[in-house]
């Protein structure tokens, strides 16, 4: 639109459908984890990263943008489908 990237300020609100949190390890809780355990610790992982992934590419990407919030859930939002016509009868 013909703005320079030095007056752009951009604001990101993530809406995920699943809330990003892990559990805490200690060193001394870690030792005693099975495979099982490990293996779901490092999908928790590989899945935080898939999402903010796009983010650092953006943020690399344009340097003189101004990237000042960004917001997302620690709790699942919920959503989905939204019936806002039930109950509306055709005509």
């Amino acid at each position: 639109m013909g703005y320079k990237d030095e007056d752009i300020i951009v604001d990101m609100l993530m809406c995920f459908d699943i809330a990003v949190k892990w559990d805490p390890w200690t060193l001394k809780q870690s030792k005693y984890k099975n495979a099982y355990e490990l293996y779901e610790r490092k999908e928790f992982y590989r899945m935080f990263y898939y999402y903010y992934e796009d983010i650092t590419r953006v943020v690399r990407g344009y340097p003189n943008v101004h990237f000042r919030h960004l917001i997302t859930p620690i709790t699942d939002l919920g959503g989905g489908y939204v019936p806002i016509f039930d109950g509306v009868e055709q005509t």
